[in-house]
């Protein structure tokens, strides 16, 4: 049971990247670049958090502290 809702975690958070990777680069980049590259950061940033706390969650469901 674990190992399913650590996948589904996993799977929610890089549909959550890819969807805001793509929503980011589609337009002009020679106009936006600038803004688009910060906003690049952030969303890495963000699906690197949620990769990790579901990491966390995974181990913590793996590995029940007594």
């Amino acid at each position: 049971m674990g190992n399913f809702i650590s996948l589904r975690l996993h799977a929610a958070a890089l549909k959550a990247f890819n969807l805001n990777l793509k929503k980011i680069w589609k337009g002009q980049k020679s106009l936006r670049a600038l803004k688009e590259k910060g906003e690049r950061g952030q969303v890495a940033e963000s699906a690197a958090s949620s990769l990790s706390y579901a990491i966390q969650i995974e181990s913590e469901l793996l590995n029940p502290k007594p």
